[in-house]
């Protein structure tokens, strides 16, 4: 019987760049024997909208049949290992009921299947994600403020993840996203890992690297643009957001380069610790047979270097002043532009979205106001202890 290899993230470990390499070279895919079905992918190769299907939780029209297609796609294909990507499964796969309608509706299909979870430290999953919402216009919070209101829940599923592996016909897969991944390539690794030879590797095109990180400066920069925003009541659209991405990305290509942004110091790094520790060195031993400060040695050590102007250098402010100043000019044309304004609200409302998710000019917020509710909730809390 075919196999099927289900890759679950986790988040911020190449899951994009595995899933875009995936999905733009299918056909040379499937002449190696391996199917990465369309059925449920969004453009991006993300499998979301197909485990969306499989648990009756899709939102959007075009996956209501994703199920059904996917299960038409399989069938022409009887002889390919069957794989499928989607960092939405680290969350149901740590909930016990979520994780038996999945792995039952595979089972059906299949007795073998492969699950492929990546693992990265929560300090630098923490840093990769506040870069990320940054760049993309979709957080003012403070990186303090952001890992606060995070940092309790992203380290939290370790032995929860352990258990995806119940049914004797599951094998699970668990593999540290450290800098030796890193050095090998995402796409290759995660090829290789699923069955491919080098010489099948060679044969297919290099992975190109998406999301990349971006600087000190660059963060500094954007992070303060939206909070002015925001605090005037008036954040941008989804649309105002791509455009103020891509001039950012821009600006970032005139300077000098930067080093990635590294906002994580001693005392956040020992915080997390703290409250994650335990599990994650009980899965480390149990999975890898190691500590888990040997597998991920050296990932903690990346040397802190947020920007801050009361302590920069002429040449750093400078290269600061320059990029905020062009940012702001931008900023101006971007929010004045009704037409990247209004649309997006006008398509959101046809979508039946509830207007308690549309801030001001129709942007789209649920998730930056529940860190920021998150982070005064901690800070109350900790008020009433002192």
């Amino acid at each position: 019987m075919r196999k099927f290899i289900i890759h679950a993230g986790l988040h911020k470990t190449g899951t994009t760049a595995i899933q875009m390499f995936c999905i733009e070279n299918r056909e040379a895919l499937l002449d190696l024997g391996y199917l990465y079905p369309k059925s449920g992918t969004n453009k991006g190769g993300n499998h979301g909208g197909l485990i969306k299907s499989i648990v009756d939780e899709t939102r959007r029209e075009r996956f209501d049949d994703a199920k059904a297609d996917f299960l038409a796609e399989i069938k022409s294909h009887p002889d390919a290992t069957v794989v499928i990507s989607a960092e939405y499964l680290e969350a149901y796969l740590a909930r016990r009921a979520r994780r038996r309608q999945i792995l039952n509706f595979f089972l059906k299909l299949t007795n073998q299947i492969q699950i492929v979870v990546y693992i990265r430290p929560a300090p630098a999953q923490l840093n990769s994600s506040f870069v990320q919402v940054v760049k993309a216009f979709r957080s003012h919070l403070s990186f303090q403020d952001f890992v606060e209101a995070r940092a309790d829940h992203i380290g939290g599923k370790y032995l929860q993840l352990m258990q995806v592996a119940d049914p004797p016909q599951v094998e699970a897969t668990f593999l540290p996203y450290n800098d030796e991944v890193r050095r090998c390539g995402i796409v290759s690794h995660f090829l290789k890992t699923i069955g491919l030879s080098s010489g099948q590797i060679a044969t297919l095109p290099p992975e190109r690297r998406v999301n990349e990180s971006i600087g000190p400066i660059a963060v500094a920069v954007a992070n303060e643009l939206l909070s002015q925003h925001v605090a005037s009541g008036s954040p941008p659209s989804d649309r105002q957001r791509a455009e103020l991405r891509k001039t950012l990305a821009a600006l970032i290509a005139k300077e000098a380069p930067e080093p990635p942004f590294q906002g994580m110091h001693a005392e956040f790094i020992q915080k997390i610790a703290a409250s994650s520790s335990r599990d994650q060195e009980k899965f480390a031993r149990s999975i890898w047979g190691r500590k888990w400060s040997e597998v991920f040695a050296g990932d903690d050590a990346k040397k802190y270097n947020a920007f801050h102007l009361a302590t920069a250098d002429m040449k750093t402010a400078e290269q600061y002043h320059r990029m905020k100043d062009a940012l702001g000019a931008a900023a101006e044309a971007v929010m004045a532009n009704e037409r990247l304004a209004r649309p997006l609200a006008l398509r959101e409302a046809r979508k039946g979205k509830s207007a308690r998710s549309l801030g001001p000019e129709g942007a789209i917020l649920p998730r930056r106001d529940r860190a920021a509710k998150a982070v005064g909730r901690r800070r109350q809390a900790s008020r009433e202890r002192e």
